[in-house]
């Protein structure tokens, strides 16, 4: 009998008479960052500076972000209320890097994103955290 190699992923080793034990490999592949093109045929690692410098690759194209929100009252409430806050200047004071602001995406993106979701879908609390029971139950049994 021939055994595959597993490729990638948890290894479980097995001895007899004891319960099977994952291991993983601390082998670390480093992967530069890939450049990003911006407008004017622009090419950067990050896409702040790439958004803040050039704008974006293609302009004008789409006529804004149309969204679907499903979640309940209070994640919908929440979504409309981080697009508010995405439409103005945002500055990061935390970080050790300087950046420069964000200027709000219809500023950065040249496109239209308004608040107000073209559909929602409301899903009641009490249902979400029982799918989420069910759920948690049939991950722990594994």
């Amino acid at each position: 009998m021939t055994r595959k190699k597993r490729e990638g992923g948890p290894r479980r080793r097995h001895r007899p008479g004891r319960p099977a034990v994952e291991t993983f490999s601390t082998d670390l592949l480093f992967l530069p960052e890939p450049l990003l093109t911006f407008g004017y045929g622009q090419s950067v690692e990050d896409p702040r500076d790439g958004l803040t410098l050039f704008g974006p690759l293609d302009e004008g194209s789409p006529y804004g972000i149309g969204a679907g929100v499903i979640g309940t009252t209070r994640g919908i409430a929440l979504y409309r209320d981080w697009i508010r806050r995405i439409q103005g200047w945002l500055v990061d004071r935390g970080s050790s890097v300087a950046r420069p602001p964000f200027a709000g995406f219809e500023s950065v993106f040249r496109i239209p994103w308004r608040p107000e979701p073209l559909l929602t879908i409301e899903v009641p609390e009490a249902e979400l955290m029982s799918a989420g029971e069910v759920l948690s139950n049939v991950v722990d049994r594994g």
